[in-house]
């Protein structure tokens, strides 16, 4: 657990460097802020609530209440999947956009499915540059990573693929 903190710590640094957060923190809305992101990512993957409710306590207190509620919905959906299994359940339910919190390159990227109509090209919602947070990225690369990936399940949106 103590290098899964050193890790984060590491990752904020980085992604202050690119986004200036800790300087600037009114620059970004509570969505899309990076800090935030990089925070709940950590408490996801290591069920640890207490350092996400703390995080929101003090930088978010308006947000805090319905937020922890969203967590505590999504915390049991959060899994690693292996390669095989990952692909299994992308195939299964007819996924065609994903989302990740952070760098989708990152082994601790979270990603979530995005809901798009059917028959709307998901091309169009790709971002090829851009920043490390919410990138929306085609699910055919991440099923090639040499490491388990972070799914989150939570999102019903796969429910809407279903022939």
């Amino acid at each position: 657990m103590e290098e899964e903190k050193n890790n984060m710590d590491a990752r904020i640094i980085l992604y202050n460097q690119h986004y200036g957060f800790l300087e600037n923190p009114t620059n970004f809305s509570f969505d899309r802020h990076p800090h935030r992101l990089i925070i709940k990512n950590y408490a996801l993957r290591n069920k640890d609530r207490k350092i996400y409710e703390n995080y929101l306590n003090d930088f978010f207190p308006n947000e805090a209440v319905q937020e922890l509620a969203n967590f505590d919905a999504e915390i049991p959906h959060v899994v690693a999947l292996s390669n095989k299994d990952l692909s299994v359940w992308l195939l299964e339910n007819h996924v065609k956009l994903l989302q990740s919190d952070i760098n989708e390159t990152d082994k601790d990227a979270i990603f979530k499915v995005m809901p798009i109509a059917e028959g709307e090209n998901p091309d169009a919602y790709l971002e090829e540059e851009g920043g490390f947070i919410l990138k929306n990225i085609s699910p055919l690369k991440i099923i090639d990573f040499p490491y388990s990936v972070w799914l989150n399940k939570s999102s019903g949106y796969a429910q809407d693929w279903r022939p």
